[in-house]
Order: structure tokens, then C-alpha cells, then sequence
């Protein structure tokens, strides 16, 4: 009995609603680690607000932060002495047309983070000074 390769490529087929949806949710399980540096002149506190996101410059579309390491969320301070300190954000995948993105830290009073253009790279990790 020959097989039915008619049958065997339809099957095969992905409906194009189900093929963005799927692509959609490969977007979101993806991922962007950005390892920050900052260097703090005096006795300082830091922390990350929630709020936090990496904006594409082509689309607008926002990557949420869904995790940090080594800096506390709003409301808790991490105190610092003068030198240089690190921590890890971790956010959700960008779009995959994403060439340029911003760091942007939208909070209520003055004093958040904020870096610009930042180069998508292949891996989706970076290393920055704010």
C-alpha cells in the first residue's frame, strides 16, 4: 500500500492563526538578561520598580520585568556604600523585528533608570552602566 502524501502534507499544514499564536507564545517565553553597573559617588540606596521595562524603539511594544538579583523591588532600599554595584533584570522576550530598545524605569517621582538605544544582540544579554 503507497502512502497518501496528499493526506500526509495537508496534515502537516499549520493554520496561520494557530502558526502566529504559537510564534506569539515562542516571543513570550524568550527572554532578555541585562547585568547592570552603577557607580554611586556617596552612601546611596538603590532599588528597581516593578514598572520597569525595555521599550522597543521601532514598535513601542514593552518587555515586562519579571525578575531582579541583587537590587530589592519598591518599596525595600538596598543600602550602598561608594564604589560600583551590580544587579541582574531579568524581562520578558522582545519582538523578534526588535533592532534598538530603551531601558525605562516608570516611576512616580524623579530618579529612575534610564538607558537609551540600546543594540539587540543575538543572545538578548547585555551589559550596561546606568
Amino acid at each position: 500500500m503507497q502512502p497518501n502524501y496528499l493526506y500526509m502534507e495537508s496534515k502537516n499544514q499549520i493554520d496561520e492563526k494557530l502558526r502566529g499564536e504559537l510564534q506569539h507564545l515562542c516571543e513570550e517565553e524568550s527572554q532578555v538578561t541585562i547585568h547592570c553597573s552603577i557607580l554611586t559617588y556617596t552612601f546611596e540606596e538603590l532599588r528597581i520598580w516593578k514598572s520597569t521595562s525595555l521599550i522597543d524603539q521601532n514598535s513601542g511594544g514593552k518587555s515586562v520585568l519579571t525578575h531582579a538579583e541583587n537590587i530589592p523591588f519598591y518599596p525595600q532600599w538596598k543600602s550602598c556604600k561608594k564604589g560600583e554595584h551590580h544587579f541582574t533584570l531579568f524581562f520578558k522576550g522582545l519582538p523578534k523585528e526588535c533592532e534598538m530598545f530603551d531601558l525605562f524605569e516608570d516611576i512616580p517621582e524623579f530618579g529612575g533608570f534610564f538607558k537609551e538605544n540600546i543594540q539587540r544582540n543575538s543572545t538578548d544579554v547585555y551589559h550596561i552602566t546606568l
